[in-house]
């Protein structure tokens, strides 16, 4: 627990699958600063080993940080560019302005190609200042996409 304590991307995320889906068992996996496009290669290698058809794969990442809503937008369709692309390199080329996790972003992109499952959808693309009413504020951007 004590690994988790104050980890927004799992602290997010379990409340909602324990509440509607309390009998689910889950594997929450952080990946340091720093992973590498090798490292998310091996681990999504590994990982997709274990994956059956019922499996989901939940990636919580934040995009664009810290920037005013205009440019949030530019720097998330370059990085939903990447993404469509599956351009690997460019996506751990993005610093902070772009996304925090390049890492979860490629093992999510590898995990699912090694499943097949490589047709994007882009479900929501919203922001912190949209959800509270201030575009003008400084932002978080993220993405709600689906692989199948």
């Amino acid at each position: 627990e004590e690994t988790f304590n104050g980890e927004q991307s799992v602290g997010v995320v379990v409340p909602y699958i324990k509440y509607f889906l309390p009998e689910v068992k889950i594997v929450p996996i952080i990946l340091k600063s720093g992973f590498s496009l090798q490292d998310s290669r091996n681990l999504a290698g590994i990982l997709t080993q274990f994956f059956n058809d019922g499996a989901v794969v939940v990636a919580s990442i934040d995009f664009s940080h810290y920037l005013k809503s205009l440019a949030a937008q530019e720097k998330d369709k370059l990085t939903l560019e990447a993404v469509k692309n599956q351009d690997l390199e460019k996506i751990f080329s993005f610093n902070s302005d772009f996304l925090d996790s390049p890492g979860s972003l490629a093992v999510l992109i590898m995990s699912m190609e090694n499943l097949q499952k490589t047709k994007l959808e882009v479900l929501n693309h919203t922001s912190s200042g949209e959800i509270i009413g201030n575009n003008a504020a400084s932002t978080t951007t993220y993405f709600l996409m689906n692989f199948h």
